[in-house]
């Protein structure tokens, strides 16, 4: 989904949050567009709860703003703003039956009738009418998501807010329940800002990721953007595992890296300048055949990852690992064997060293 297809329908404009001397936001600016699902991710305490929790009106922002469809929602309340929130703890009550804890949503401004039926309703559209009756105690991990999501549908909010919701599963169960909420928001069509540190679930569900360092965003991008271009060093290394080898550039389209390996790449950096040269595990080569463009190495570990074997490899006289993902049934597999490193330019992403 493009972000610029349509009009904005969410806007988060310079929201800043300070605790006394500490900066929790500063000036997060992020639009969302009607039916958008996107993921703020970055490492803890970076702020991206602060600012779910402004955006929803539990907290005040210092500075900046919330508006909808051009309505200024920074003073509002909670309920006055049409958010729905899933809290990283469900916050489901523990004496209350699931039908009775999304029923509480509700209100007591519908009759009986009416709210027993948008209930069921709720139940059935997150496929777990039959346990209307079992308490949270009672529910698995992944229901009480479920019961969770379908409390914050209750008023047919406008926007759903999502903090951390998959944090507390299994690995198994969270696989699997990712793909549902992500179809389940599909056929809502309901706009989506979610929470997570977790970088594989953002590549997984998000049209869009907003990855956040120290308050501030860094880069707003849909997932393969994000994992294929990164804008700088910090993005590159938490979207994913990469590899940041130090260089220097020669000239305008030749940059040596690791001190030894020439690479062709178009660069705007002065001749001499330190850099980084960035490049994900897939797109490095490893294979016993010796050759000019190529490193020496030995295989320090490895890791079995299923699809694949991570190794760590140790160029000669260099003590950064490299990492490497290769098939499992690559021939150079072993730990302590020799191999060879190559590393293909137009896999590289530049970065100055100062960033």
């Amino acid at each position: 989904m493009s972000s610029t297809a349509r009009a904005t329908h969410l806007a988060i404009e310079g929201l800043g949050k300070r605790y006394g001397a500490i900066t929790a936001l500063d000036g997060l600016t992020l639009d969302l567009v009607e039916g958008e699902f996107v993921c703020l991710v970055g490492p803890s305490g970076c702020g991206k709860t602060t600012a779910l929790r402004i955006i929803a009106g539990l907290d005040k922002p210092t500075a900046g703003r919330v508006r909808s469809n051009g309505r200024d929602l920074t003073a509002l309340a909670p309920a006055e703003r049409g958010m729905g929130m899933v809290f990283q703890s469900y916050a489901l009550f523990p004496n209350m039956t699931a039908a009775q804890n999304i029923a509480f949503a509700l209100g007591r401004e519908r009759n009986a009738k009416d709210r027993q039926a948008r209930v069921s309703e709720l139940l059935e559209l997150v496929d777990l009418s039959q346990f209307a009756r079992k308490r949270p105690n009672e529910l698995s991990g992944g229901q009480q998501q479920r019961i969770a999501i379908a409390r914050a549908l209750a008023r047919e909010p406008r926007f759903l807010l999502l903090d951390e919701p998959l944090s507390a599963l299994d690995p198994q169960i969270r696989g699997r329940l990712r793909n549902e909420l992500k179809s389940l928001q599909r056929r809502l069509g309901i706009t989506t800002l979610m929470v997570t540190h977790d970088q594989a679930e953002a590549l997984a569900i998000a049209d869009r990721i907003a990855v956040m360092r120290a308050g501030r965003l860094h880069q707003v991008g849909p997932p393969r953007e994000i994992y294929s271009t990164p804008v700088d060093p910090f993005t590159a290394a938490f979207v994913g595992a990469m590899n940041l080898l130090p260089a220097t550039v020669e000239d305008a389209q030749t940059v040596r890296v690791l001190a030894r390996l020439p690479l062709r790449l178009n660069n705007e950096l002065p001749k001499g300048a330190k850099a980084l040269a960035a490049i994900r595990p897939e797109f490095v080569d490893v294979s016993p055949v010796t050759g000019p463009d190529a490193l020496a190495a030995r295989i320090a570990d490895r890791e079995f990852q299923g699809a694949f074997v991570r190794l760590l490899l140790l160029v000669d006289g260099f003590e950064q690992p490299i990492l490497a993902d290769v098939g499992n049934a690559h021939a150079l597999a072993g730990h302590g064997e020799r191999a060879t490193v190559r590393i293909a330019a137009e896999h590289v992403r530049l970065f100055s060293a100062d960033r």
